[in-house]
């Protein structure tokens, strides 16, 4: 079975596993054509997450949880530790996966972006996405974007290296990755 890998900035990847994030907006109608055709065949694509490296040295993308309650929580934080710190490191590893039933259209009103023409709740994409107006304005550079809906969200024990994932071709081809994908690539779904 087909999947997707797509690459993310860290401080997205927090977010999205800490449950904030719901909608990942993207320019890429090719992606968005993409996950709809796996939408079309399986019913829903799954859509595997490379958490980009931080580009500040030192920083990470971490896993901590809070003793008293048991509560993880994903977090940006300062490495100053030994190297047992980065066994919770996700920058620059594949840290989880979700599936998707869903890809919309996101059209510029001007002043507010829309799923649906007559969706009443106006600031429900930048609200889902984590992102406010200007943020989703400067982005999407007033063109229409897509909506990726985020479900069933799957956070990995330990972190996966992309070498542990085979592309798959247009041709059917398999390969082993060895750098993230610019936008997405596909892949060889885990069973």
């Amino acid at each position: 079975m087909k999947a997707i890998m797509i690459s993310i900035k860290p401080k997205w990847c927090a977010k999205m596993m800490n449950g904030e994030k719901t909608i990942e907006v993207r320019r890429n109608k090719a992606l968005a054509n993409t996950i709809q055709k796996l939408i079309d065949e399986y019913g829903y694509a799954d859509i595997y997450v490379h958490c980009s490296k931080i580009n500040k040295k030192h920083y990470h993308l971490i896993k901590s949880i809070d003793t008293d309650t048991d509560k993880t929580e994903y977090e940006i934080d300062y490495y100053i530790g030994s190297e047992d710190y980065l066994d919770w490191c996700f920058d620059g590893k594949v840290a989880f996966k979700f599936r998707c039933y869903k890809v919309e259209e996101i059209e510029d009103y001007g002043n507010c972006y829309l799923i649906n023409k007559d969706y009443p709740h106006t600031n429900k994409v930048a609200r889902e996405s984590c992102l406010d107006f200007v943020d989703l304005k400067n982005y999407l550079k007033g063109n229409n974007g897509y909506a990726i809906h985020i479900s069933s969200l799957v956070i990995f024990d330990k972190p996966k290296e992309l070498y542990e994932f085979s592309g798959v071709t247009k041709t059917g081809l398999t390969y082993i990755i060895t750098k993230a994908p610019q936008s997405f690539c596909y892949i060889e779904a885990e069973e």
